[in-house]
């Protein structure tokens, strides 16, 4: 009898539920989503999964993880069991980062990392797979995984008209605040709107904000897509070359909005073509880039359909589905 596979989430809202069911479509063997139990801290509702998963699954399923870190809790359980499963771990996000902590995580994904009998990972880009090697000293083959261009990235309301000069940043993850606060105070005469978490709006609102920067902390999804709409240019200053940032990326590509970047092992795979986008952390080329930018609309719309075009080409749901099932494969 074939062994099941597992595809387990993070989450409990039935997000996978639609690749679940193409797998069950395409796969001759059963195929099985687990959601992991609905807690706020993400990194012990990421180790009930993994302990429920382990009780649910026996040595030889394979387990499809849609979030790194509970693919290399799953992995561990399992050697502390003297046991195994067969763990594909999808687009791997570690950010190599020193500091103690840091360290044991990093030990933790490099040995599951590298165990290439039980664990199969994927990359949302070659280059970021090889600084990964590079930094955990590791030789891991990663399967290439875009990732994906899900539906509602496109927006289905019309934002009100483009504001001229006026640059959008938003997000949590990986943003380099102090960076593009510091470009915003180098150009008076352009609008920045900044919408991070709440900690951060409140340290850099009781730190004092130029002029020219409005900040709104954790705003809904309308209002965060509406701004950075209407927003001239979408800037994207990261402090990491690891996964960050795409999501904001899409949204804004999909709906055909130009994006300038920080150049990361992980955003030259999504700006092919479009390699002027991506800058060196730089306060000077930052601005001299936000002025050129802003002063050629043509330019910005060309880069913008460079990036949409290859958002829907690689990115879509077919090919994201088609590559995490040839993993699995793999095994």
């Amino acid at each position: 009898m074939a062994n099941t596979i597992y595809i387990l989430s993070a989450l409990n809202n039935g997000f996978f539920k639609p690749l679940t069911q193409w797998m069950s479509e395409h796969s001759s063997e059963k195929v099985e989503l687990i959601e992991s139990q609905h807690v706020n801290n993400l990194q012990l509702r990421c180790l009930l999964g993994a302990w429920k998963t382990f009780f649910k699954t026996k040595k030889g399923d394979r387990v499809v993880c849609m979030f790194d870190f509970q693919g290399v809790l799953l992995y561990w359980i399992c050697r502390v069991f003297i046991t195994n499963r067969k763990i594909v771990i999808i687009n791997v996000m570690n950010q190599a980062r020193p500091g103690f902590v840091h360290k044991i995580m990093n030990y933790l994904f490099k040995v599951a990392l590298s165990d290439s009998k039980h664990t199969v990972a994927t990359v949302t880009s070659k280059k970021y797979g090889e600084w990964l090697n590079e930094k955990l000293q590791m030789c891991t083959d990663y399967v290439l995984l875009h990732d994906c261009n899900y539906w509602y990235y496109k927006y289905a309301k019309d934002p009100n008209e483009e504001e001229r000069n006026t640059i959008f940043c938003g997000g949590n993850n990986a943003r380099d605040w102090d960076f593009i606060i510091k470009v915003a105070k180098e150009m008076p005469n352009v609008n920045f709107v900044m919408m991070p978490g709440t900690a951060c709006y409140n340290y850099y609102v009781d730190n004092g904000i130029p002029g020219n920067i409005k900040m709104y902390p954790n705003v809904p999804f309308d209002k965060f897509m509406e701004e950075e709409l209407r927003a001239t240019i979408v800037a994207m200053p990261l402090n990491t070359e690891a996964p960050a940032g795409l999501i904001s990326i899409f949204q804004a590509g999909i709906n055909g909005k130009f994006t300038i970047a920080t150049k990361t092992a992980t955003l030259e795979e999504y700006f092919v073509g479009n390699e002027n986008a991506l800058l060196e952390k730089d306060i000077e080329k930052w601005k001299d880039a936000i002025t050129y930018y802003l002063n050629h609309p043509e330019i910005r719309k060309s880069s913008a359909l460079k990036l949409k075009s290859f958002l829907e080409d690689e990115c879509s749901t077919e090919n994201y589905n088609t590559t995490i099932l040839a993993a699995v494969k793999r095994f």
